[in-house]
């Protein structure tokens, strides 16, 4: 995805959507205010985050005096020189949520009040393949899971942020995934960018399962699009951010029109 240069006129214009999207009690002062800070935040950004649309929709939460980001996580997998290796899962702080919290320390600095929500995904222990491969039970890994969840806890309970797991936050979180997925499934319109995802994702695939299918491969990613549309429509729906790391997948969360902060780092 390119990034989209911003001048001083599609910056003005982010200014007049603002104004057009408030209730028109938000005064220009704080309307200039938020685009003051949004311009510091694009040159920390991702490129999902740096259009005129995405800036826009992230401006328009900012608005709020007090305002959520949601961070999904993965459970504490293998990592090396801060790739996945996707070898074995432990029970402490992961990779992603580690390089996420450096990001977003940088993000209070922008916005002292900015309020955090970790949030880890534990329905990840209900997949057969991953249980296999970490050669544990699923009932191990959701303890791991859960150890991880405490141990992040520990960690940034002190900046005033917390740490959950996905299913405690989201509500028909499985049930959403399985309709969402037969949506995605089923709709001509979205497999070209499937199989675009899966390619993308190959990589991730070996790592895991060097036997899974082509079709095995692109149900994963089927599935995968699913969990990040249903997060997307989930946080847009209650007026909040999400804070995600570079990958194919944010272009569900531009289906679910949410807006989000992209951490441009690569962990696969």
């Amino acid at each position: 995805m390119e990034t989209q240069v911003i001048n001083n006129t599609i910056w003005r214009r982010i200014s007049g959507s603002l104004y057009q999207k408030t209730s028109k009690t938000i005064s220009f002062e704080r309307i200039n205010e938020v685009v003051d800070k949004l311009k510091i935040l694009y040159g920390i950004l991702g490129p999902y985050s740096q259009t005129r649309s995405m800036l826009s929709m992230i401006g328009q939460i900012m608005l709020n005096e007090s305002f959520n980001v949601y961070v999904p996580v993965c459970p504490d997998y293998s990592h090396v020189n801060k790739l996945y290796t996707m070898k074995s899962v432990s029970n402490g702080i992961s990779l992603v949520a580690e390089i996420h919290i450096n990001f977003l320390l940088k993000i209070k600095e922008i916005i002292p009040s900015l309020n955090v929500t970790f949030i880890i995904a534990d329905h990840e222990s209900n997949d057969l393949v991953l249980c296999n491969k970490m050669g544990i039970s699923t009932d191990e890994f959701k303890s791991r899971i859960n150890e991880s969840k405490i141990a992040l806890a520990e960690f940034v309970e002190p900046l005033g942020w917390y740490s959950k797991e996905m299913s405690d936050v989201v509500p028909d979180l499985t049930s959403k995934e399985l309709e969402y997925s037969s949506w995605i499934s089923n709709s001509p319109q979205f497999a070209r960018q499937i199989n675009y995802d899966t390619m993308k994702r190959d990589a991730l695939y070996r790592k895991i399962d060097h036997n899974l299918s082509w079709e095995d491969k692109r149900k994963r990613t089927i599935h995968t699009a699913a969990q990040y549309y249903c997060l997307g429509r989930f946080v847009s729906s209650i007026g909040s951010l999400i804070c995600n790391h570079t990958t194919t997948n944010l272009a569900w969360y531009v289906e679910a029109k949410v807006a989000v902060i992209e951490n441009p780092v690569v962990i696969y």
